[in-house]
């Protein structure tokens, strides 16, 4: 059976996240799995090899390895923790090898509120810019006018959409979809439906960029949260699959954190 049918047909191409390192020279190399999410999937041993290097210009910053599996005539990505296909920017503050990067704390607009210091603080420089800038009432620059953002407007709306639709605070997703949003977030399903109720009853920008901010305000840092976050990306239809390489253990998962039901008790 090909393997576009074998992923399902609204699914894209699966990747693999595993740790970037140093080594010779200050390249970052990764940790290469011993088997690919083809072998998972279609139940056969795979024989991998690396393909190729392909260079990046944008997030990450370096040349990511292409995989090529023979036994199964297919290739996957590896990319580093917080990364995901066509992203410019990490999903989360996430160093290359898997650790949480902390930042210091940044002065604005309703600063004082401690849901949306504690976004700007951890976030700041992720695919959620613009939503932090949104929620400080930093509007983007148009064509015509500066702007209080260094994104463009019509860039920060798009970020924004996405932001929103990642995360399952849009009008068309329904409750049974965000309360399975929230398993992976380990958050309750009231803070997505209460978030998606205030963006219907006010949809600007700046409502927008809060509510984004409330849930990523409430997403406890670790090992893991860049996963639950590539997961949800890939329910809405953003990337393909993501697979998480485990060397302790040799093993490829899908989904290795726990799902976390909204009364706190694993499920």
């Amino acid at each position: 059976m090909p393997w576009c049918q074998i992923i399902g047909s609204y699914a894209r191409t699966p990747f693999v996240i595993t740790p970037y390192r140093g080594k010779s020279a200050g390249e970052l190399k990764p940790i290469l799995p011993s088997r690919g999410p083809c072998g998972g999937l279609l139940g056969e041993p795979c024989c991998l090899t690396v393909h190729h290097e392909r260079e990046r210009s944008t997030g990450p910053c370096f040349p990511l390895t292409v995989i090529y599996c023979s036994a199964h005539d297919v290739s996957f990505t590896l990319y580093p923790p917080g990364h995901v296909p066509y992203g410019r920017e990490p999903l989360t503050p996430t160093a290359e090898g898997g650790q949480w990067i902390t930042s210091e704390p940044v002065d604005g607009e309703d600063a004082d509120d401690e849901s949306l210091s504690a976004a700007v603080n951890a976030y700041r420089g992720t695919y959620f810019d613009a939503a932090l800038d949104a929620a400080l009432g930093l509007i983007g620059r148009r064509e015509d006018s500066a702007g209080s953002s260094d994104l463009w407007w019509s860039t920060q709306q798009r970020r924004l959409q996405r932001g929103v639709s990642l995360l399952g605070l849009t009008s068309d997703v329904e409750v049974d979809e965000q309360h399975a949003l929230a398993l992976i977030l380990a958050v309750d399903t009231l803070l997505l439906t209460d978030q998606a109720r205030q963006i219907e009853q006010k949809p600007g920008y700046r409502q927008r960029g809060k509510a984004i901010c409330a849930v990523l305000a409430s997403l406890r840092p670790g090992t893991w949260l860049p996963d639950r976050l590539a997961e949800c990306g890939h329910r809405r239809g953003l990337w393909g699959a993501p697979w998480r390489w485990d060397q302790s253990s040799g093993a490829l998962r899908r989904r290795p954190y726990r799902l976390v039901d909204t009364r706190g008790s694993p499920s």
